[in-house]
């Protein structure tokens, strides 16, 4: 399975469930078939600002998250990639549609990369 690193706080809000899209610049749709499970990987770098931003219209939700980084911290499946969404976390030029989402009890700490990568496999297997 492959895994996308994700900065925080958007890794971890995928992997509860409450964020239904990833934006990128890019599709996958020319690269694999879908639908796609995959890890979510919490990179190291995190968006200050969208903690910043996020914090006074979720508090709730935000106050619940545990934002560890440099792990992979659940898994979710990719059903699609749109160009226009009515999700309110849609920015776009593409988005990829989450389902499915699952975040781990127990994270696995490891390196991250750009774009899709698959996780070494001892790294996996100590899960």
């Amino acid at each position: 399975m492959r895994a996308l690193s994700v900065k925080q706080p958007w890794a971890s809000l995928i992997v509860s469930g409450a964020k239904d899209i990833e934006n990128r610049t890019w599709c996958v749709l020319n690269r694999l078939s879908l639908p796609m499970r995959i890890y979510i990987h919490a990179s190291k770098t995190e968006d200050t600002y969208d903690y910043d931003s996020l914090y006074p219209r979720y508090p709730d939700l935000m106050a619940s998250l545990d934002f560890t980084k440099g792990a992979i911290i659940g898994e979710v499946t990719i059903t699609g990639c749109d160009l226009e969404s009515k999700s309110e976390w849609y920015e776009g030029p593409h988005g990829f549609s989450l389902a499915l989402a699952e975040q781990y009890d127990v994270p696995i700490p490891c390196k991250g990369s750009r774009g899709f990568w698959t996780p070494p496999r001892e790294v996996i297997h100590g899960r």
